[in-house]
């Protein structure tokens, strides 16, 4: 078996050919949908593994801490296979480790820990998790080459993922099956690999079943209960559970949340802050009808995570795995392939789509087909994104900052006006505002409500459908290169939602403090005719209404409030209404 792989494998380095070095121009590189985002190159599962009927599944990477090379570690169906990518747009395929039960399976999963791979698969008994001394790659000669693991740690017989913090060496394994150590519900099987070729069990946490994915880090986010103490932040299929397991042989829960439709929680991953905690669910694009679906949880208080909003994508496909770096976050969604969204505006639960690849052409429905994962962290800027049909594609984001600020409201006589304004050194080829209700995006067109929906400013006539709650507003600007640039969304048009920035309330009207915790303080000069106010929260939903004409000053308790922004309506004698911002830590 071994000798018939490696001569296929000699083969297969001297016959594949790299479709590389392709711009995205007019939406498209190479025939993949692609925007602001440039194919570096591709290499197809036969190439990869040296043989037809084989899918791609996982991806990690691995930079030698020596030579600075970076390399690929793509997970196939049949073993991982090792991509040396010194020169990105001549991938060179080092070799090939083959799955250690020698059976095949659609889920595997890679990663690294001190110059080691580790590498588990689902649904395939006998295989534990694989060690391979990545080190060996320095000295591959005659490329392709067939290796065999270093070791194998037998503790569990198959596993769905693996997870590892760095920083502490030690691997988490989850969804296993045939665990040994009283630890065999498929939670968090934890092992210390602090000597990678002699892992050793160390713990469990298995009191909430069944984990399919997580993230574990030594936490510094900051809620001070917790700090300096390893946390996980779990996906446990309807829950997300987060565990502190810095005690590996006392770990414990520390809280858990569900959520509205919940059908499959799937995987997740912290913003750098460690204050915000973005998932994803499998299913709910499929069993229930949505657009893809990115849920934003605030983790500021481990011990009470709260739901800050949910992000509707224009397209319907599924999600699988997402990263964030530098306030980006990469997600592999499928049929969709590579999608960014701008993570800057987190805390205000504003989300937008930065740039794309669709590593799947054919369709965006809601199938199990395209893009599996990707791999954003390599310091030259080359993102790996593993495909299931495809294989390999490396690509870099090529973004262009075009829109400079973000949907402004001002309310003017009986209209509401909303803004944005752009980087006019680009050549802009059209403006479209699209409306935003229930996670459904909407191209508006000129007419009795909306005015001026191909330019730069937005006309809503204020007594029409166009207030109704939950209502926003975005536009996209496509260049002239095919490229298209996302604004943020606006802020809430609900009933009596008017947002107006002159200075008589700023005069009249003061607030504090703000960002708040427990409570606020209104204070209301007589003079301001102010009748009455109305707090609504980002969904539209009123949480105070109160009377103001006859006190000027209203302390206001925030205790029960969930963390996130609301706002503050007041109201005048003339029926004018006026609005400010307030955020609930």
């Amino acid at each position: 078996m071994t000798r018939f792989l490696f001569s296929v494998s000699i083969l297969s380095f001297v016959c594949f050919q790299v479709i590389s070095q392709t711009p995205c121009e007019n939406a498209s590189a190479a025939g993949f949908p692609c925007n602001q985002i440039d194919m570096v190159a591709h290499l197809d599962n036969f190439d990869l593994a040296g043989e037809g009927g084989v899918e791609g599944n996982d991806i990690w990477g691995w930079t030698d801490p020596i030579s600075g090379i970076e390399y690929v570690l793509m997970g196939q169906t049949n073993g991982v296979v090792f991509i040396d990518i010194s020169e990105p747009s001549n991938p060179i395929i080092i070799g090939r480790m083959p799955s250690e039960s020698g059976n095949s399976s659609p889920w595997r999963d890679v990663k690294v820990y001190e110059n080691h791979a580790f590498v588990v698969a689902d649904n395939n008994n006998g295989h534990g998790m694989q060690v391979f001394d990545l080190t060996r790659l320095r000295d591959a000669t005659d490329s392709p080459i067939t290796f065999e693991s270093d070791a194998v740690y037998d503790g569990v017989s198959s596993a769905h993922n693996i997870v590892i913090n760095e920083e502490t060496g030690f691997a988490y394994i989850v969804g296993a099956r045939g665990a040994a150590n009283n630890c065999g519900q498929g939670g968090l099987h934890i092992v210390n690999i602090q000597d990678p070729k002699n892992p050793v069990f160390a713990g469990c946490f298995d009191v909430d079943g069944y984990t399919h994915d997580a993230q574990c880090v030594v936490y510094n986010g900051p809620d001070t209960d917790y700090q300096g103490k390893e946390i996980c932040f779990n996906a446990n299929e309807n829950t997300i559970t987060i565990a502190n397991v810095d005690d590996k042989a006392s770990t414990s829960l520390i809280s858990k949340i569900g959520y509205p439709q919940s059908q499959y929680a799937h995987q997740g991953w912290l913003t750098e802050d460690q204050q915000y905690f973005i998932s994803n669910d499998e299913l709910d694009e499929r069993n229930i009808g949505f657009n893809t679906r990115t849920l934003i949880w605030d983790v500021r208080d481990l011990d009470s995570p709260k739901l800050l909003t949910q992000y509707y994508a224009e397209n319907a496909s599924i999600d699988h795995n997402l990263y964030t770096k530098d306030n980006m976050i990469f997600q592999s969604n499928y049929t969709s392939g590579l999608v960014v969204l701008d993570g800057s505006r987190i805390a205000e639960g504003n989300l937008r789509e930065l740039a794309s690849f669709d590593t799947y052409p054919p369709n965006d429905n809601r199938g199990f087909d395209g893009s599996w994962s990707n791999y954003p962290y390599f310091e030259s800027g080359i993102i790996g994104i593993s495909d299931i049909n495809s294989g390999l594609f490396l690509v870099q984001l090529n973004i262009k900052d075009v829109i400079i600020t973000h949907p402004e409201i001002v309310s003017e006589a009986e209209r509401v006006k909303i803004s944005i304004k752009v980087d006019e050194s680009f050549d802009i080829e059209s403006y479209q505002w699209q409306q935003i209700q229930d996670g459904i995006y909407s191209d508006l067109t000129a007419g009795s409500i909306y005015s001026n929906v191909n330019t730069s400013e937005l006309w809503i006539e204020t007594n029409s459908e166009a207030r109704e709650t939950e209502v926003r507003f975005r536009c996209k600007v496509t260049l002239a290169d095919g490229s298209v640039a996302t604004s943020f969304t606006s802020d809430n048009l609900g009933e009596d939602f008017v947002l107006d920035a002159d200075e008589k309330l700023k005069q009249y009207v003061s607030l504090y403090p703000n960002p708040v915790r427990e409570k606020f303080q209104i204070e209301v000069d007589e003079n301001s005719n102010i009748t009455s106010i109305k707090v609504i929260n980002l969904a539209g939903r009123t949480i105070l209404e109160d009377s103001m004409s006859s006190i000027s000053k209203r302390i206001i308790n925030t205790i029960d409030w969930k963390a996130g922004m609301y706002f503050i309506i007041f109201k005048t004698t003339d029926g004018d209404t006026h609005l400010k911002k307030i955020i609930k830590n």
